[in-house]
């Protein structure tokens, strides 16, 4: 399995103006992205991973609040880096798993007023 992604993980010799070259190359990103949309999308499937990701968005990433920490430029931008992060694996969920996301946060929800 190892030799499997050592292969993949080599630079591919590549030539911008040969077109089999171009077309190996589209070929691994979308390879390489279809396998980051399951990852994403087999964590969204079970509701511990939905819980988890809604804890990494919220608590973390402070997607769904807002910024309280402009007091000093240094915590300002810690909150706001996080939160780039957030948004951009908010991206990832959104491209996915979208249904899987309003389950998330209705399950989310229901706990909050249990």
């Amino acid at each position: 399995m190892a030799g499997k992604m050592d292969e993949e993980l080599q630079p591919l010799d590549y030539d911008a103006n040969n077109p089999e070259s171009v077309r190996q190359a589209k070929d691994a990103a979308r390879r390489q992205r279809n396998t980051e949309l399951r990852v994403v999308q087999s964590i969204m499937a079970e509701k511990e991973g939905r819980a988890w990701m809604f804890k990494v968005l919220g608590k973390y990433c402070h997607v769904f609040s807002e910024n309280t920490m402009r007091d000093t430029t240094e915590r300002n931008a810690r909150f706001e880096g996080e939160r780039g992060v957030g948004l951009r694996l908010l991206e990832e969920v959104m491209e996915a798993a979208p249904e899987s996301f309003w389950e998330m946060r209705k399950e989310a929800l229901s706990k909050d007023t249990a």
